[in-house]
């Protein structure tokens, strides 16, 4: 199994990509998911170390993005709850939906940069 060197590198790059693609998507439409292509780069940025098969290594992940996941129906939940409130109109006609990919990539970079850097 292959690991980046500096995984709170390889998150925060995570984060990054999904705040611009959120930005973007907010800003000029939602042609500019694209953005998220930008993650194709980050094995070319970063360098990998090769790893045996570990278990903490996959309990790590697992952990990270578990948090994720669940933080992700919390939103959408919560979309749903204020477009019900405030509109009679339904979240999915608008972007919406679509800007919940790159939520998920932040979140999932946020999480695991906290826990790259937590000192257990």
């Amino acid at each position: 199994m292959q690991m980046y060197k500096s995984l709170p590198a390889a998150f925060l790059f995570q984060m990054v990509v999904g705040a611009l693609c959120l930005g973007a998507i907010s800003a000029w439409g939602p042609a500019w998911i694209g953005v998220l292509a930008l993650l194709g780069l980050r094995p070319v940025v970063l360098k990998r170390v090769t790893l045996g098969e570990d278990k903490n290594v996959w309990a790590f992940y697992y952990r990270i993005t578990k948090m994720s996941v669940v933080s992700l129906s919390v939103t959408i939940i919560l979309i749903y709850a204020a477009f019900g409130l405030f509109s009679h109109s339904s979240p999915i006609k608008g972007i919406w939906m679509l800007m919940l990919i790159p939520y998920f990539v932040f979140i999932h970079g946020l999480f695991g940069l906290i826990y790259s850097l937590r000192k257990d």
